[in-house]
């Protein structure tokens, strides 16, 4: 078989079956989760804005490719909070676009601790761009077309309990199954739930040390249940130094630097250690994120999620 055949199929079973991954998995979610919790929105009490790039695969080509861009902020009150998420996927000659709005409402449940609950919106576009593939039949014209796809509206919830010392949240960014159909009504595969349970502490080891330790469980019909843990350490609350673990997937490491009070910039290196890493190579990860956080909101407490 051809590259050119077999780069298509992986895009297509990727990007477009139902068992395939179809959100975006982040070494820094636990930085940034936002993308898949609307319960997460103004939970640092400013404008917080981040940046992720994320290059998996390197050593292949058309290789997975994905960013995610999200802000959000607490409204006029302390009970509400809005976000926005704009995230781009790209796998050989697939693509993945999708926006969403996130809105949450925000419960004391003691001076410390808080409770939200999310909705969220969004809108999904896809194309397969078979005009970038280096076709050697030039006479099949299967492949000499780009392909649109329907855009997809979705909805989602997610909740989130949280202060100082700890967190948990559960989600499903995507509730909908949707069947993913170009313009001409031809199906290419259905679109799954994604579930999300999460949690981490902060535990002080001394006035210049805290460990963090986190967890995220997966679910999505018909794949199996995906565990991702990390563990990192908190040096003179300026730089995290943490390792991560994807079961029977990946392991990985990352660093933080809070450069001051409003900018952070984190890098993270994953490496596979299934059959096929001989052949994919490494998996890097860049962050870059900002708070502006708002005067007249008091000093609720330091997050560090």
């Amino acid at each position: 078989m051809k590259y050119q055949h077999i780069l298509m199929s992986l895009a297509l079973l990727l990007a477009f079956n139902s068992n395939a991954q179809q959100e975006a998995n982040f070494s820094f979610q636990s930085f940034n989760p936002l993308s898949i919790n609307s319960g997460y929105a103004g939970v640092n009490e400013g404008l917080n804005c981040m940046m992720i790039e994320r290059a998996q695969w390197i050593s292949v080509p058309g290789h997975p490719r994905s960013s995610a861009v999200t802000v959000d902020s607490p409204l006029r009150g302390y009970n509400l909070a809005a976000g926005v998420t704009f995230t781009t996927d790209q796998i050989g000659p697939a693509r993945s676009t999708s926006f969403s709005a996130d809105f949450a409402y925000r419960l004391y449940l003691t001076n410390k601790t808080r409770l939200a609950f999310g909705i969220k919106g969004s809108l999904t576009s896809q194309t397969l761009r078979f005009s970038e593939l280096q076709n050697i039949d030039q006479t099949d014209f299967n492949f000499s077309q780009d392909i649109q796809f329907k855009v997809q509206p979705n909805i989602g919830f997610g909740a989130y309990l949280w202060n100082e010392k700890y967190f948990v949240g559960l989600s499903s960014p995507h509730l909908l199954k949707q069947k993913t159909e170009d313009i001409n009504n031809i199906g290419f595969g259905t679109s799954q739930q994604h579930m999300y349970a999460y949690g981490g502490v902060v535990i002080d080891l001394n006035e210049k040390l805290k460990l963090k330790p986190t967890a995220l469980i997966r679910h999505t019909q018909g794949a199996p249940i995906a565990i991702d843990m990390n563990t990192s350490l908190l040096i003179n609350q300026r730089l995290w130094v943490g390792a991560g673990y994807r079961y029977k997937q990946a392991w990985g490491t990352n660093l933080m630097l809070m450069i001051n009070e409003k900018f952070k910039l984190g890098y993270a290196y994953e490496r596979s250690h299934t059959n096929i890493q001989t052949y994919t190579g490494g998996t890097h990860e860049v962050l870059l994120g900002f708070l502006f956080k708002y005067k007249d909101r008091g000093s609720f407490n330091r997050i560090y999620f």
